[in-house]
C-alpha cells in the first residue's frame, strides 16, 4: 500500500487500517 502524502489521508488511512484489521484479517486467513 501506498502513503498518503496529505496528513489528513495518512491519519484517516491509519484509523481505517487499524480498525479494520481484525475485521478483514480473519477473512483473509479464511480466503487463502
Amino acid at each position: 500500500m501506498g502513503r498518503p502524502r496529505h496528513p489528513g489521508l495518512a491519519f484517516f488511512s491509519r484509523v481505517h487500517y487499524v480498525t479494520l484489521l481484525p475485521l478483514v484479517g480473519p477473512i483473509f486467513c479464511d480466503g487463502r
